[in-house]
């Protein structure tokens, strides 16, 4: 069961998606970046779909194109005022969760999909995460169902190869030009479905001796800079490095991901570009999500990334306010338990 669950989350629809060697948005600067094909259909749905999937893309499909002139404001604000778990709040972040949770790369290439002329479908995303805050009973809370709807993967991975990439930099400003793609194996998928294959071209030596396991749809890559800070009073990862710039304290790195390490890790896409030409395609980096927001004083110890030593989820700062002594499982049985209490509103 769980095998063939991996299997179907890394399936891939024809023209889905494109893992490029060359970043197109920055060719001097190679780190992973996804090519996503924006829908042509409108709404883009089929009869496969989950009953709420189906709805969620034919309701935004309406307020983006046929909802009536001057229309829109009334539907904002209404949007706005829904700042308490009530059915409507409800009903919309279970439906949100679902679309979001059933293809995250049909979901971000939809509602990144509009014209200026139109109303941008991010508009209600931004009101809504906004809401969750204060509808929250506490920060801990916020911080959990913010988590759990930003992200468009939450997965319990084991990393098996790192690849540095780095911006051309004079030496004082090597440190901050340096990111990492990541390949892990998905040892579990709790959220995010449907996610594109791995890139060879950012696997290594790990790749001759694994061909049948990165064939078998475990393998995601996701990208990491080490110097992102990672709480809201400013500390920053210190990454030691030679004279080439070559980090050379992998011990600290094995505090943030490191290879034959496991994390249990919330993702999303960001933007990257948006093509200019004709071929309708938007290009997206894959990166942990910052578990945190404006003004609110608060923000992620973890930035989506938490280790998993001796069976332990390293969580110090307790986060979501499940407790800092969690087992990977235990950890994910109350993620899913609050999921399944969106799932079911």
């Amino acid at each position: 069961m769980i095998a063939s669950l991996l299997i179907a989350m890394l399936v891939v629809l024809d023209g889905h998606t494109v893992a490029q060697p060359v970043n197109p948005c920055n060719p001097a600067y190679p780190y992973l970046v996804y090519t996503l094909q924006r829908p042509m259909q409108k709404p883009p749905v089929s009869i496969y779909m989950p009953y709420d999937v189906l709805l969620g893309y034919i309701a935004l499909d309406t307020f983006q194109y046929r909802i009536p002139p001057g229309a829109e404001g009334q539907l904002v604000e209404f949007l706005k005022r829904q700042t308490s778990w009530n059915d409507t709040l409800k009903t919309i972040t279970r439906i949100w969760y679902a679309m979001a949770d059933y293809d995250p790369m049909l979901y971000i290439s939809r509602i990144w999909k509009f014209r200026i002329t139109e109303p941008a479908p991010l508009m209600w995303q931004d009101i809504l995460l906004e809401n969750i805050i204060k509808a929250a009973d506490n920060i801990k809370a916020a911080r959990r169902d913010r988590a759990l709807l930003q992200s468009h993967y939450i997965l319990h991975i084991m990393v098996v190869d790192t690849v540095q990439t780095r911006l051309p930099a004079p030496p004082e400003l090597r440190e901050k030009s340096m990111c990492i793609t990541t390949s892990c194996l998905v040892q579990d998928v709790i959220k995010g479905q449907v996610a594109p294959l791995c890139n060879t071209a950012f696997l290594r030596g790990w790749l001759t001796n694994n061909r049948q396991t990165l064939d078998s749809g475990r393998c995601l890559q996701f990208t990491y800079c080490p110097h992102w800070s990672r709480r809201g009073d400013g500390d920053v990862v210190d990454v030691e490095t030679d004279s080439m710039g070559n980090i050379v304290s992998p011990a600290l790195l094995g505090e943030i991901l490191s290879p034959g390490c496991e994390y249990i890790v919330f993702l999303r896409y960001s933007m990257g570009c948006r093509s200019t030409d004709t071929t309708q395609v938007d290009h997206y980096t894959l990166d942990p999500i910052r578990v945190e927001w404006e003004g609110s004083g608060e923000s992620s110890y973890g930035f989506g990334i938490y280790p998993v030593v001796d069976g332990i989820v390293q969580d110090p700062m307790d986060d979501f306010g499940f407790g800092t002594n969690l087992s990977a499982e235990q950890f994910k049985q109350r993620l899913r338990e609050r999921i399944d209490a969106i799932r079911n509103w």
